[in-house]
């Protein structure tokens, strides 16, 4: 598999009703989400993927034109974000602009190449728990080094 969905920005009929989504040893995928699925997939709660080992990033397109401006706007109900064994993944997104979403539990495993997890600081008041290796954690490349100190008390050795 390739991609998750290719053409147009699909209506929000099946994707619009989508909640969970697990993309499992997907090798040749680059990214998860394109810009225009992204714009359909407003109900994502759980987001789990594992062993994809060409994955380049988690939301992606052709150009960096592609990804929306409104960057607190993804995955505005995504709760729960597994990301295992993915060691060519090295960004969220081509941005700098932290994500709002209310994230309850995050797990980052085997993902040493992922330099930047760009979470803005609200998203602190819905986590419970930010499991991941404690090297990796700690080299984070955080937009602002207060941001670690937030994320700090909820995190857990994976």
């Amino acid at each position: 598999m390739k991609k998750i969905y290719h053409g147009p920005t699909p209506s929000t009929g099946f994707f619009g009703q989508l909640r969970f989504l697990e993309v499992y040893r997907c090798n040749q995928i680059k990214n998860i989400f394109s810009a225009n699925l992204l714009l359909a997939i407003k109900r994502l709660e759980h987001l789990h993927v594992q062993y994809c080992s060409s994955l380049k990033e988690i939301v992606g397109g052709e150009n960096e034109d592609e990804v929306p401006d409104d960057h607190s706007c993804l995955l505005p109900q995504l709760k729960t974000l597994q990301l295992w064994d993915l060691r060519s993944l090295t960004s969220f997104y081509k941005g700098d602009i932290p994500i709002s979403c209310p994230l309850e539990t995050i797990v980052v495993r085997g993902c040493r190449n992922l330099k930047k997890f760009p979470l803005a600081p609200q998203t602190a008041s819905h986590l419970q728990t930010f499991k991941a290796e404690t090297d990796w954690f700690n080299e984070l490349e955080w937009a602002d080094q207060s941001h670690k100190e937030i994320f700090q008390p909820f995190f857990e050795e994976a």
